[in-house]
Formats: structure tokens, C-alpha cells, sequence
């Protein structure tokens, strides 16, 4: 047993070999092919029968062992959109969020919130303006402050 949550070691192994790499599937295939059993190029990969089974199963299928592309949750913007989302930051750096927002949708076509921008500058390392926040003098505060720089600077 490890340490991690009571685990098995082979239960952990598992959990950290979830996706195989094209060059070990295609291997493991190919012991397969020269008559090894499933549960022996399971020990070797150090995964579970079940995941040699399914390989196997999509190999007698459709002759190709490569994950399928768009599994997974779809993204609202991609790489390279967030590389121009980046680039106009960069280039306008008095734009706040909902202004970069505003440039990025009509660039792109299609609605993208403040938030998803401020996280996705957030990780390329850039930030959007914040709008600095003051509270307005009144004319009695300014002819003080006036008098007192008078008084104190002539």
C-alpha cells in the first residue's frame, strides 16, 4: 500500500498512465500481434486488462489505435485566438477587460465574457488596465488644497 489515500501502488500507477502515448500503443499492439496475452503487455505497460482490451478492440475496428480529436470539454476560444487576444493587449495597454472583450468579439464573431479574458491574459502572464477608481474634489476641497500649497511652497 502507498501512502496516497490508502491506494495500491498498482491501483496509483493506473490513475497516472490514464493516456498512453501513440508509440506504446502501437507496441503494445505489436505484442499482441506476436502472441503475447492482453494481461502480459498489461504488466509491461503497467496498466490495467481493461485498457489492453479497449486497444485491442479499437485496433480489430478501425485498424488505428490514435485518440479521437474534439473528446473533452469544448473550448470557447482557442491557441491562436488567445495569442491575438494577447498581441491586442500588448499593443493597447490603456484597454480594460470589457474593452478587449468588445475587440476579441467582434474580431472573432462570437460572444467571449469579461471573466474568460481576464483569465486568459491572466495565464500568458499579461493583465488588463484596471480602471483606476477616485473620488472627484469638490470646489471647497481645491481652493484648501490651493491655499495650502500657497502657504507652505511661496
Amino acid at each position: 500500500m502507498d501512502s496516497r489515500k490508502g491506494y495500491p501502488i498498482n491501483l496509483i500507477r493506473i490513475f497516472l498512465l490514464r493516456r498512453l502515448e501513440d508509440s506504446l500503443r502501437w507496441r503494445a499492439i505489436g505484442r499482441i500481434e506476436a502472441g503475447q496475452s492482453q494481461a502480459e503487455v498489461a504488466r509491461w505497460l503497467e496498466t490495467s486488462r481493461k485498457v489492453v482490451s479497449n486497444l485491442r478492440k479499437q485496433f480489430q475496428y478501425t485498424g488505428d489505435i490514435s485518440r479521437r480529436e474534439g473528446q473533452g470539454r469544448p473550448r470557447i476560444i482557442t491557441s491562436t485566438e488567445e495569442l491575438y487576444l494577447k498581441l491586442t493587449a500588448k499593443r493597447n495597454k490603456t484597454m480594460m477587460a470589457r474593452q478587449l472583450t468588445i475587440e476579441l468579439s467582434s474580431a472573432l464573431g462570437n460572444m467571449i465574457s469579461r471573466q474568460t479574458v481576464n483569465r486568459r491574459l491572466y495565464q500568458r502572464g499579461v493583465y488588463a488596465r484596471w480602471p483606476k477608481v477616485c473620488i472627484s474634489l469638490i470646489v471647497i476641497q481645491k481652493r484648501a488644497r490651493l491655499n495650502w500649497y500657497r502657504k507652505h511652497l511661496f
